[in-house]
């Protein structure tokens, strides 16, 4: 199995990095406990990356927005 292959793959699909990054953790920790049972002798998932977090940016309103929105949000 292409690990680094599907994150690519759900990201194409327009899953988020984080979305990606959860994921990951839940397989690499049933990959882990299949090392620590013997089912495997190594985690495929140590040589893989996760993909970069997006910080997301937003603007807050100016003055007069704010304004605007809390004189629709009271009538």
């Amino acid at each position: 199995m292409d690990i680094q292959g599907v994150y690519t793959r759900l990201l194409a699909e327009g899953k988020s990095p984080a979305t990606v990054r959860h994921i990951r953790v839940i397989l690499h920790g049933a990959l882990e406990d299949s090392v620590t049972w013997d089912f495997l002798a190594k985690d495929p998932m140590r040589r893989t990356k996760p993909p970069k977090a997006v910080k997301n940016e937003f603007q807050l309103p100016s003055p007069e927005q704010a304004r605007a929105l809390l004189q629709t949000a009271e009538s």
